[in-house]
């Protein structure tokens, strides 16, 4: 719409050209991968990440100060970056 003329109503036009988009179904089906890859990935990485923390001993005085670090910076940055 050119905002000199009156709107047309056109309904689902843009959606069925969008379905029918060579390039639109393959970045849909490249999200698609991406998101099945890192949601296989990332779970159980997750989980192993909660049973070793979970545990005790060694493992569990590596992984609970590796796991906080990122609130503690992002805390550290945020204070650096109004401070300066």
């Amino acid at each position: 719409w050119n905002f000199l003329s009156a709107p047309a109503w056109i309904g689902l036009e843009n959606y069925i050209a969008l379905a029918s988009d060579p390039v639109f179904l393959n970045s849909l089906l490249v999200t698609l991968y991406y998101v099945g890859a890192t949601t296989l990935v990332t779970i159980p990485l997750a989980f192993l990440v909660a049973v070793a923390l979970r545990s005790v001993g060694r493992i569990r005085r590596l992984f609970a100060p590796i796991s906080f670090l990122p609130v503690m910076l992002s805390t550290v940055i945020a204070s650096v970056l109004f401070v300066s």
